[in-house]
């Protein structure tokens, strides 16, 4: 079988030939993948010189038109073959493959700004504020370890957004040797065990249920976003947008000089770092930040990874760094400061418009694999010295601290 796949005004157009059967549809499938990485979720395909499609071939063709409709686009057949038009139509699925019907505009589109090499829409602004509290100490990390006078439990709200060092467990002799990132936001909870799996557990918001951590050190975050942002790189494959420019937007985006934020996006390759070793077996006066120390707490990405993957990264990005929120920050490159987790899934398209935090997350999380949690982090003498990204949408609020009354 032959798939050419060429980018248009208007999306891609597929074009292909042959025998659509169980042992070519992974070559179309790899071909509309491709499609949407790249941004069009409008795709124009041309059948006219298939001459044979079997079930597995229309699974394929379902899969996808389904998956573009929903993301607001569709597959669209520009010509088909007898034979393909013939099977469509008696298994009733050519309705699928049809140009969705254009909507009524309801309201006027944002309009779109640039900073840098970034494009971005404000969807929408409401008032809105998160105040955080921090929990425990950072510089214990380097100076000696945790005990169990550091363990807090914290029931996480939906709303809540939190990053730090936890683990799930009853208590903290439950969590002392699975202490390790965490991250939460939207009703989420994503821990990852310092062992030798690397997989990362989650929980998710389900009715009166909620997460619940045993946590080390944490900023914690309760309140409601004043913005929600949709960004993409100008040219997503050879200028893809640094983290270090996307805080630059946000930054610009809520007029603060501290920012709490969740963002869902596509990656190009994360740069970060995550506990090998539970912190509370740390003895002795060795820093775990100097070699070769460093080697036995932390694993490390000396070039980025995860790319063409899907990143829940949340935490908070400071333009101007007060004492109160200091020790928990991390240069991030430009003058800028913040502490950031990555949660990394299986790529899944991001759907457009206005998306609802506290029921997509949950969702996006009980339909795609967790494959990784990382620390993210700035490396200017790496081989990668920042993460990239090449669309996204961005949940963001200013930052106060103190607790919410």
């Amino acid at each position: 079988m032959q798939v050419e796949r060429q980018p248009s005004a208007r999306g891609y157009e597929v074009t292909a030939a042959g025998r659509l059967d169980a042992q070519y549809a992974d070559v179309l499938a790899h071909e509309l993948e491709e499609c949407m990485r790249g941004g069009s979720h409008s795709v124009y395909l041309n059948l006219s010189r298939v001459d044979y499609l079997s079930s597995a071939g229309i699974r394929i063709l379902v899969r996808y038109g389904k998956t573009l409709r929903s993301l607001g686009g569709g597959l669209i057949l520009t010509g088909s073959s007898a034979m393909v038009t013939n099977v469509l139509t008696m298994a009733g699925m050519m309705p699928l493959f049809t140009a969705p019907r254009a909507q009524e505009a309801t309201a006027v589109a944002p309009a779109e700004q640039r900073l840098g090499s970034i494009s971005y829409r404000v969807v929408n602004r409401r008032d809105g504020a998160m105040r955080v509290r921090q929990i425990g100490d950072p510089a214990k990390l380097a100076a000696g370890g945790y005990d169990a006078s550091d363990c807090v439990a914290i029931t996480l709200a939906p709303d809540d957004l939190a990053v730090g060092i936890a683990a799930f467990a009853r208590d903290y002799a439950d969590g002392r040797g699975r202490f390790g990132e965490f991250l939460a936001a939207g009703g989420v909870a994503v821990c990852l065990p310092p062992d030798a799996s690397g997989i990362p557990d989650f929980m998710i918001t389900q009715g009166e249920l909620r997460p619940e951590v045993q946590a080390l050190q944490a900023l914690l975050l309760s309140g409601s976003p004043s913005a929600q942002v949709r960004f993409e790189a100008r040219d997503p494959i050879q200028e893809p947008a640094d983290l270090a420019s996307l805080a630059a937007v946000m930054c610009e985006v809520v007029k603060a000089p501290q920012v709490a934020m969740v963002m869902v996006a596509e990656t190009d390759g994360l740069v970060g770092a995550s506990l090998r070793r539970s912190p509370v077996e740390r003895q002795g006066s060795a820093d775990p930040f100097s070699l070769p120390e460093l080697r036995r707490w932390l694993s490390y990405t000396p070039e980025r990874v995860h790319g063409r993957h899907l990143a829940l990264i949340t935490g908070v990005i400071a333009a101007r760094t007060e004492p109160w929120l200091a020790p928990s920050l991390r240069p991030l490159g430009s003058g800028l400061m913040g502490h950031l987790h990555a949660a990394v899934l299986s790529y899944r398209a991001i759907p457009p418009g206005e998306l609802k935090l506290t029921s997509y997350l949950p969702e996006l999380f009980e339909n795609q694999n967790v494959v990784d949690l990382l620390h993210l982090l700035v490396d200017d003498h790496g081989l990668a010295s920042q993460s990239l990204f090449s669309r996204g949408a961005m949940w963001l609020a200013p930052v106060k601290q103190g607790e919410l009354p």
